[in-house]
Protein backbone atom coordinates (compact mmCIF):
# COMPACT_ATOMS: atom_id res chain seq x y z
CA UNK A 1 0.00 0.00 0.00
CA UNK A 2 3.25 2.44 0.28
CA UNK A 3 3.94 1.93 -3.33
CA UNK A 4 0.60 3.55 -3.83
CA UNK A 5 0.41 6.80 -6.55
CA UNK A 6 1.01 10.31 -4.70
CA UNK A 7 -2.50 11.41 -6.33
CA UNK A 8 -4.71 8.48 -5.32
CA UNK A 9 -2.76 8.72 -1.34
CA UNK A 10 -3.92 12.58 -1.54
CA UNK A 11 -7.46 11.97 -2.60
CA UNK A 12 -7.59 9.31 0.40
CA UNK A 13 -6.17 11.21 2.78
CA UNK A 14 -8.22 14.11 2.10
CA UNK A 15 -11.68 11.54 2.32
CA UNK A 16 -9.91 10.87 5.77
CA UNK A 17 -9.57 14.76 6.60
CA UNK A 18 -13.20 15.66 5.89
CA UNK A 19 -14.60 13.05 7.87
CA UNK A 20 -12.52 14.50 10.76
CA UNK A 21 -10.48 11.37 11.34
CA UNK A 22 -7.15 13.39 12.17
CA UNK A 23 -5.38 10.83 14.74
CA UNK A 24 -5.51 8.00 11.55
CA UNK A 25 -3.83 10.94 9.36
CA UNK A 26 -1.13 11.19 12.32
CA UNK A 27 -0.85 7.76 12.13
CA UNK A 28 0.24 8.22 8.21
CA UNK A 29 2.59 10.20 9.17
CA UNK A 30 5.04 7.88 10.69
CA UNK A 31 4.41 5.34 7.48
CA UNK A 32 7.05 6.37 5.28
CA UNK A 33 9.04 9.75 3.90
CA UNK A 34 6.79 9.48 0.83
CA UNK A 35 3.34 9.32 3.40
CA UNK A 36 4.61 11.68 5.46
CA UNK A 37 5.01 14.63 2.84
CA UNK A 38 1.36 13.74 0.96
CA UNK A 39 -0.17 13.81 4.83
CA UNK A 40 1.78 17.07 6.46
CA UNK A 41 0.11 19.63 3.86
CA UNK A 42 -3.45 18.21 4.16
CA UNK A 43 -3.05 18.29 8.04
CA UNK A 44 -1.90 21.85 8.33
CA UNK A 45 -4.56 23.03 5.13
CA UNK A 46 -6.47 24.26 8.50
CA UNK A 47 -4.20 23.98 11.80
CA UNK A 48 -6.85 25.69 13.89
CA UNK A 49 -9.38 22.83 13.68
CA UNK A 50 -8.19 20.20 16.11
CA UNK A 51 -9.08 20.21 19.87
CA UNK A 52 -5.82 20.83 21.08
CA UNK A 53 -4.50 20.52 24.48
CA UNK A 54 -2.74 23.15 26.47
CA UNK A 55 0.94 21.13 25.15
CA UNK A 56 -0.45 21.33 21.81
CA UNK A 57 -0.98 24.76 21.67
CA UNK A 58 2.84 25.62 23.18
CA UNK A 59 3.66 23.54 20.11
CA UNK A 60 1.95 24.76 17.33
CA UNK A 61 3.11 28.26 18.44
CA UNK A 62 6.21 27.58 18.67
CA UNK A 63 6.27 26.41 15.17
CA UNK A 64 4.62 29.75 13.81
CA UNK A 65 6.93 31.70 15.86
CA UNK A 66 9.83 29.88 14.16
CA UNK A 67 8.82 31.23 10.89
CA UNK A 68 8.92 35.08 12.53
CA UNK A 69 11.17 37.31 10.69
CA UNK A 70 13.98 38.39 12.36
CA UNK A 71 12.71 41.98 12.10
CA UNK A 72 8.97 41.19 13.77
CA UNK A 73 11.17 39.23 16.55
CA UNK A 74 13.76 42.17 16.96
CA UNK A 75 10.42 44.59 17.28
CA UNK A 76 8.32 42.32 19.48
CA UNK A 77 11.26 42.94 21.98
CA UNK A 78 11.50 46.09 21.68
CA UNK A 79 7.76 46.17 22.97
CA UNK A 80 8.78 43.94 25.65
CA UNK A 81 8.00 40.85 24.47
CA UNK A 82 10.71 38.21 24.41
CA UNK A 83 10.38 34.91 22.30
CA UNK A 84 11.23 31.75 23.63
CA UNK A 85 14.84 31.82 21.73
CA UNK A 86 15.10 27.61 22.11
CA UNK A 87 11.95 27.80 19.80
CA UNK A 88 13.01 29.90 17.14
CA UNK A 89 16.65 27.69 16.80
CA UNK A 90 14.40 24.66 15.36
CA UNK A 91 15.14 23.46 11.96
CA UNK A 92 11.77 22.52 10.29
CA UNK A 93 11.52 19.64 7.81
CA UNK A 94 8.83 21.73 6.12
CA UNK A 95 7.64 25.10 5.44
CA UNK A 96 3.98 24.19 7.19
CA UNK A 97 2.89 27.62 7.06
CA UNK A 98 2.81 27.83 2.87
CA UNK A 99 -0.20 24.87 3.45
CA UNK A 100 -2.48 27.01 5.61
CA UNK A 101 -5.49 28.03 3.69
CA UNK A 102 -7.79 28.32 6.83
CA UNK A 103 -8.10 31.40 9.28
CA UNK A 104 -9.96 30.68 12.68
CA UNK A 105 -8.65 34.24 14.18
CA UNK A 106 -10.07 33.16 17.96
CA UNK A 107 -8.05 29.91 17.69
CA UNK A 108 -5.00 32.28 17.06
CA UNK A 109 -6.29 34.58 19.57
CA UNK A 110 -6.79 31.33 22.08
CA UNK A 111 -3.07 30.38 21.01
CA UNK A 112 -1.70 33.54 22.03
CA UNK A 113 -3.23 34.10 24.75
CA UNK A 114 -1.64 30.51 26.14
CA UNK A 115 2.21 31.33 25.62
CA UNK A 116 4.19 34.44 25.88
CA UNK A 117 6.96 35.85 27.69
CA UNK A 118 6.94 39.81 28.42
CA UNK A 119 9.71 41.59 30.08
CA UNK A 120 8.14 43.29 33.01
CA UNK A 121 10.42 45.49 35.49
CA UNK A 122 13.74 43.30 35.51
CA UNK A 123 11.72 39.95 35.76
CA UNK A 124 9.90 37.91 32.92
CA UNK A 125 6.39 37.03 33.46
CA UNK A 126 5.48 33.84 31.24
CA UNK A 127 1.67 34.10 30.35
CA UNK A 128 -0.48 31.61 30.63
CA UNK A 129 -4.12 30.33 30.59
CA UNK A 130 -3.58 28.77 33.89
CA UNK A 131 -3.66 30.47 37.15
CA UNK A 132 -0.69 32.26 38.27
CA UNK A 133 2.08 29.97 40.45
CA UNK A 134 5.46 30.70 40.80
CA UNK A 135 7.82 28.55 38.45
CA UNK A 136 11.10 29.69 39.14
CA UNK A 137 12.61 32.90 41.21
CA UNK A 138 12.72 34.61 37.94
CA UNK A 139 9.54 33.49 35.96
CA UNK A 140 6.13 33.65 37.06
CA UNK A 141 2.91 32.35 35.30
CA UNK A 142 0.35 35.54 34.75
CA UNK A 143 -2.80 36.65 32.07
CA UNK A 144 -1.25 38.54 28.84
CA UNK A 145 -3.38 42.13 28.55
CA UNK A 146 -4.24 43.06 25.52
CA UNK A 147 -1.82 45.14 24.92
CA UNK A 148 0.63 42.51 24.63
CA UNK A 149 -1.76 40.46 23.03
CA UNK A 150 -2.99 42.86 19.87
CA UNK A 151 0.84 43.09 19.03
CA UNK A 152 1.54 39.64 18.97
CA UNK A 153 -1.67 39.24 16.79
CA UNK A 154 -0.10 41.93 14.60
CA UNK A 155 2.53 40.25 13.57
CA UNK A 156 1.44 36.91 13.44
CA UNK A 157 -1.12 37.92 10.98
CA UNK A 158 1.52 40.19 8.86
CA UNK A 159 3.88 36.09 8.80
CA UNK A 160 0.27 34.44 7.63
CA UNK A 161 -0.42 36.86 4.50
CA UNK A 162 3.03 36.65 3.74
CA UNK A 163 3.58 32.94 3.99
CA UNK A 164 0.16 30.89 3.38
CA UNK A 165 -1.63 31.24 -0.08
CA UNK A 166 -4.76 32.49 -0.73
CA UNK A 167 -7.53 32.00 2.15
CA UNK A 168 -10.54 29.66 1.21
CA UNK A 169 -12.19 29.79 4.78
CA UNK A 170 -12.19 32.80 7.22
CA UNK A 171 -13.84 33.16 10.54
CA UNK A 172 -14.05 36.58 12.19
CA UNK A 173 -16.21 36.19 15.02
CA UNK A 174 -13.88 37.43 17.53
CA UNK A 175 -12.00 39.62 15.41
CA UNK A 176 -9.99 42.64 16.46
CA UNK A 177 -7.48 43.38 13.50
CA UNK A 178 -8.17 45.29 10.20
CA UNK A 179 -6.89 42.68 8.22
CA UNK A 180 -7.42 44.51 4.88
CA UNK A 181 -4.80 46.73 5.72
CA UNK A 182 -2.12 44.76 6.32
CA UNK A 183 0.41 44.95 3.45
CA UNK A 184 -0.77 41.86 0.68
CA UNK A 185 -3.87 41.33 2.71
CA UNK A 186 -5.12 41.30 -0.84
CA UNK A 187 -4.06 38.68 -2.23
CA UNK A 188 -4.79 36.34 0.76
CA UNK A 189 -8.33 37.51 0.99
CA UNK A 190 -9.17 37.27 -2.47
CA UNK A 191 -10.26 33.96 -2.87
CA UNK A 192 -12.12 33.36 0.20
CA UNK A 193 -15.12 30.99 -0.38
CA UNK A 194 -16.65 30.47 3.17
CA UNK A 195 -16.82 33.16 5.59
CA UNK A 196 -17.96 32.69 9.46
CA UNK A 197 -18.81 35.91 11.54
CA UNK A 198 -20.47 37.34 14.33
CA UNK A 199 -23.46 40.24 12.57
CA UNK A 200 -22.88 42.96 15.80
CA UNK A 201 -18.56 43.84 14.69
CA UNK A 202 -17.95 46.75 13.59
CA UNK A 203 -18.84 47.80 10.20
CA UNK A 204 -15.74 48.93 9.17
CA UNK A 205 -14.34 45.22 9.49
CA UNK A 206 -16.85 43.93 6.87
CA UNK A 207 -16.35 47.36 4.63
CA UNK A 208 -12.32 46.06 4.51
CA UNK A 209 -13.04 42.72 3.58
CA UNK A 210 -15.79 43.68 0.72
CA UNK A 211 -12.62 45.55 -1.04
CA UNK A 212 -10.93 42.16 -1.27
CA UNK A 213 -13.22 39.68 -0.84
CA UNK A 214 -15.80 39.36 -3.67
CA UNK A 215 -15.91 35.49 -3.97
CA UNK A 216 -17.33 34.19 -1.01
CA UNK A 217 -20.10 31.54 -1.70
CA UNK A 218 -21.19 30.77 1.81
CA UNK A 219 -22.08 33.01 4.46
CA UNK A 220 -22.78 32.14 8.46
CA UNK A 221 -23.50 34.73 10.58
CA UNK A 222 -23.90 32.93 14.32
CA UNK A 223 -25.28 35.67 16.69
CA UNK A 224 -26.55 39.29 15.37
CA UNK A 225 -28.60 41.73 17.53
CA UNK A 226 -29.01 44.22 14.89
CA UNK A 227 -28.72 45.44 11.43
CA UNK A 228 -24.59 45.71 10.16
CA UNK A 229 -23.96 48.35 6.91
CA UNK A 230 -21.34 47.04 6.68
CA UNK A 231 -21.78 43.23 6.78
CA UNK A 232 -24.86 44.29 4.27
CA UNK A 233 -21.94 45.91 1.84
CA UNK A 234 -19.81 42.97 2.01
CA UNK A 235 -22.73 40.84 1.07
CA UNK A 236 -24.34 42.64 -1.67
CA UNK A 237 -20.69 42.44 -3.53
CA UNK A 238 -20.50 38.79 -3.97
CA UNK A 239 -20.45 37.53 -7.46
CA UNK A 240 -22.19 33.81 -6.59
CA UNK A 241 -23.34 33.94 -3.21
CA UNK A 242 -24.98 30.43 -2.79
CA UNK A 243 -25.49 29.74 0.86
CA UNK A 244 -26.77 32.31 3.37
CA UNK A 245 -27.39 31.11 7.05
CA UNK A 246 -28.00 33.88 10.34
CA UNK A 247 -29.25 33.77 13.71
CA UNK A 248 -30.67 36.52 15.15
CA UNK A 249 -30.23 36.35 19.22
CA UNK A 250 -33.40 35.27 21.02
CA UNK A 251 -33.41 38.54 23.23
CA UNK A 252 -32.87 40.95 20.39
CA UNK A 253 -35.06 43.69 19.04
CA UNK A 254 -37.38 42.02 16.49
CA UNK A 255 -36.95 44.76 14.02
CA UNK A 256 -36.41 43.59 10.33
CA UNK A 257 -32.51 43.83 8.80
CA UNK A 258 -33.54 46.30 5.93
CA UNK A 259 -29.83 47.04 4.51
CA UNK A 260 -28.91 42.82 5.09
CA UNK A 261 -32.35 42.42 3.12
CA UNK A 262 -31.34 44.71 0.57
CA UNK A 263 -27.76 43.29 0.40
CA UNK A 264 -29.19 39.84 -0.25
CA UNK A 265 -32.26 41.26 -2.88
CA UNK A 266 -28.92 40.62 -5.30
CA UNK A 267 -28.26 37.03 -4.59
CA UNK A 268 -32.03 35.64 -4.63
CA UNK A 269 -31.24 33.55 -8.33
CA UNK A 270 -27.74 32.19 -6.77
CA UNK A 271 -28.70 30.80 -3.20
CA UNK A 272 -29.01 27.47 -3.42
CA UNK A 273 -29.22 27.46 0.45
CA UNK A 274 -31.06 29.95 3.32
CA UNK A 275 -31.63 29.11 6.75
CA UNK A 276 -33.02 31.70 9.60
CA UNK A 277 -33.25 31.35 13.34
CA UNK A 278 -35.06 34.42 14.64
CA UNK A 279 -37.83 35.82 16.39
CA UNK A 280 -40.36 38.53 14.02
CA UNK A 281 -39.37 40.02 11.24
CA UNK A 282 -35.98 39.23 10.34
CA UNK A 283 -36.32 39.86 6.49
CA UNK A 284 -38.61 40.95 4.22
CA UNK A 285 -41.04 37.70 3.24
CA UNK A 286 -41.29 38.89 -0.40
CA UNK A 287 -37.86 37.63 -0.78
CA UNK A 288 -39.21 34.10 -0.32
CA UNK A 289 -40.74 33.26 -3.75
CA UNK A 290 -37.62 34.86 -5.33
CA UNK A 291 -35.39 32.49 -3.85
CA UNK A 292 -36.32 29.86 -7.01
CA UNK A 293 -33.23 27.92 -6.98
CA UNK A 294 -33.16 27.00 -3.36
CA UNK A 295 -32.13 23.42 -2.56
CA UNK A 296 -32.65 23.72 1.31
CA UNK A 297 -34.87 25.80 3.16
CA UNK A 298 -34.60 26.08 6.81
CA UNK A 299 -36.75 28.61 8.88
CA UNK A 300 -36.50 28.16 12.51
CA UNK A 301 -39.09 30.76 14.20
CA UNK A 302 -40.61 30.19 17.28
CA UNK A 303 -43.92 32.03 15.96
CA UNK A 304 -44.11 31.97 11.98
CA UNK A 305 -45.19 35.33 11.05
CA UNK A 306 -48.90 35.34 8.53
CA UNK A 307 -46.82 37.41 6.56
CA UNK A 308 -44.21 34.57 6.06
CA UNK A 309 -46.91 32.44 5.61
CA UNK A 310 -48.39 33.93 2.72
CA UNK A 311 -45.36 34.16 1.04
CA UNK A 312 -44.41 30.99 1.19
CA UNK A 313 -47.41 30.01 -0.03
CA UNK A 314 -46.79 31.70 -3.22
CA UNK A 315 -43.65 30.41 -3.86
CA UNK A 316 -42.09 27.80 -6.17
CA UNK A 317 -38.78 25.96 -4.87
CA UNK A 318 -38.42 23.11 -8.21
CA UNK A 319 -35.06 22.14 -6.91
CA UNK A 320 -35.81 21.59 -3.32
CA UNK A 321 -33.91 18.79 -1.42
CA UNK A 322 -34.36 19.87 2.15
CA UNK A 323 -37.18 21.35 3.86
CA UNK A 324 -36.89 22.28 7.70
CA UNK A 325 -39.54 24.75 9.41
CA UNK A 326 -40.91 25.26 13.21
CA UNK A 327 -44.46 26.12 13.41
CA UNK A 328 -45.97 26.25 10.02
CA UNK A 329 -49.89 25.27 8.74
CA UNK A 330 -50.19 22.33 7.02
CA UNK A 331 -52.06 24.13 4.12
CA UNK A 332 -48.97 25.94 3.41
CA UNK A 333 -47.14 23.32 3.66
CA UNK A 334 -48.43 20.92 1.19
CA UNK A 335 -48.05 24.08 -1.11
CA UNK A 336 -44.46 23.78 -0.91
CA UNK A 337 -44.30 20.08 -1.07
CA UNK A 338 -46.41 19.96 -4.26
CA UNK A 339 -44.54 22.09 -6.16
CA UNK A 340 -41.07 20.86 -5.91
CA UNK A 341 -41.42 18.28 -8.15
CA UNK A 342 -39.83 15.26 -6.95
CA UNK A 343 -36.88 16.38 -5.70
CA UNK A 344 -37.89 16.53 -1.80
CA UNK A 345 -35.27 13.92 0.35
CA UNK A 346 -35.69 15.03 3.61
CA UNK A 347 -39.06 16.79 5.63
CA UNK A 348 -39.00 18.09 8.87
CA UNK A 349 -41.74 20.13 11.04
CA UNK A 350 -40.79 21.10 14.14
CA UNK A 351 -44.20 21.96 15.11
CA UNK A 352 -47.67 22.51 12.90
CA UNK A 353 -49.82 25.67 13.68
CA UNK A 354 -53.15 23.30 13.71
CA UNK A 355 -53.42 19.64 13.27
CA UNK A 356 -56.46 19.69 10.86
CA UNK A 357 -56.09 17.99 7.00
CA UNK A 358 -53.07 15.90 7.34
CA UNK A 359 -54.29 13.23 5.77
CA UNK A 360 -54.30 15.92 2.62
CA UNK A 361 -50.72 16.24 3.80
CA UNK A 362 -49.88 12.80 3.47
CA UNK A 363 -51.28 12.36 0.31
CA UNK A 364 -49.55 15.21 -0.85
CA UNK A 365 -45.76 13.65 0.30
CA UNK A 366 -46.36 9.81 -1.30
CA UNK A 367 -47.68 11.68 -4.55
CA UNK A 368 -44.70 13.90 -4.99
CA UNK A 369 -41.59 12.77 -2.60
CA UNK A 370 -40.71 9.34 -4.52
CA UNK A 371 -36.90 10.51 -3.25
CA UNK A 372 -37.61 10.95 0.39
CA UNK A 373 -35.09 9.48 2.86
CA UNK A 374 -35.74 11.53 6.04
CA UNK A 375 -39.40 12.53 7.22
CA UNK A 376 -41.17 13.55 10.56
CA UNK A 377 -44.90 13.32 10.62
CA UNK A 378 -47.74 13.88 12.86
CA UNK A 379 -50.70 11.09 12.71
CA UNK A 380 -53.98 10.46 14.22
CA UNK A 381 -55.38 6.50 13.97
CA UNK A 382 -57.56 7.71 11.18
CA UNK A 383 -54.41 8.62 9.25
CA UNK A 384 -53.02 5.19 9.41
CA UNK A 385 -54.19 3.91 5.90
CA UNK A 386 -52.67 6.95 4.26
CA UNK A 387 -49.77 6.58 6.20
CA UNK A 388 -49.31 2.73 5.02
CA UNK A 389 -49.56 4.28 1.16
CA UNK A 390 -47.04 6.70 2.10
CA UNK A 391 -44.50 4.09 3.14
CA UNK A 392 -44.90 1.90 -0.13
CA UNK A 393 -44.28 5.10 -2.55
CA UNK A 394 -41.48 6.22 -0.36
CA UNK A 395 -39.07 3.55 -1.37
CA UNK A 396 -36.00 5.18 0.07
CA UNK A 397 -37.09 6.65 3.33
CA UNK A 398 -34.54 5.76 5.94
CA UNK A 399 -34.92 7.95 9.05
CA UNK A 400 -38.52 8.52 10.19
CA UNK A 401 -40.00 10.24 13.46
CA UNK A 402 -43.36 9.99 13.96
CA UNK A 403 -45.59 11.64 16.41
CA UNK A 404 -49.21 10.11 17.20
CA UNK A 405 -51.82 12.54 18.16
CA UNK A 406 -54.69 11.48 20.68
CA UNK A 407 -58.41 11.74 20.07
CA UNK A 408 -61.25 11.64 22.15
CA UNK A 409 -62.19 7.87 21.30
CA UNK A 410 -58.83 6.63 20.84
CA UNK A 411 -57.06 4.28 22.63
CA UNK A 412 -52.93 5.64 22.48
CA UNK A 413 -51.61 1.98 23.49
CA UNK A 414 -53.74 0.36 20.98
CA UNK A 415 -53.03 2.96 18.46
CA UNK A 416 -49.28 2.06 18.48
CA UNK A 417 -49.49 -1.78 18.01
CA UNK A 418 -51.29 -0.93 15.25
CA UNK A 419 -49.02 1.41 13.53
CA UNK A 420 -45.80 -0.88 14.96
CA UNK A 421 -47.58 -3.72 13.00
CA UNK A 422 -48.29 -1.19 9.67
CA UNK A 423 -44.61 -0.51 9.53
CA UNK A 424 -43.36 -4.51 10.35
CA UNK A 425 -45.28 -4.87 7.22
CA UNK A 426 -44.96 -2.11 4.75
CA UNK A 427 -42.09 -0.34 5.90
CA UNK A 428 -39.18 0.15 2.64
CA UNK A 429 -36.35 -2.04 3.01
CA UNK A 430 -33.68 1.01 4.11
CA UNK A 431 -36.03 2.53 6.65
CA UNK A 432 -33.49 1.67 9.44
CA UNK A 433 -34.36 4.60 12.49
CA UNK A 434 -37.53 4.94 13.53
CA UNK A 435 -38.39 7.41 16.44
CA UNK A 436 -41.40 7.81 18.49
CA UNK A 437 -41.75 11.55 19.60
CA UNK A 438 -43.75 12.67 22.41
CA UNK A 439 -46.82 14.86 22.13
Amino acid sequence: MSKLNKDILTMVFYEIFHEYDYNSLFSCLLVNKSWCETVVPILWRNPWRYQMKEYQKRSLFNIILTFLSDESKEFLKNQKIEIIKKSTKKFMFFDYLTYCRYMINYNLYDIINSNIIVENNNHKILTTTTSTTTITTNYVITLMNDYYRYILQEEIYKLLIYKCPPLKYLDITFIQQQIDLFPDAKNWLSEISELRCNGDIEPHYFQGLAKFSQNIEKIIINSSREDNYGLAKLIEVQRNLKYFKIVRDADARKDTFMTINHGLIKHVRSLIEFKAVFEGLLFLPNILPNLINLRKLKLFVRDLDQRYEDQLKISSYPNLQILHIKNISINTMTNLIEKTRGNLKEIWVDEYKSCDNIERLIQIIYENCPKLEILSIILYNHNFIEFEKLLHSCHYLKVLYIKVLSTMEGNEEEDRSILSEILKDSAPICLNNITFLEC
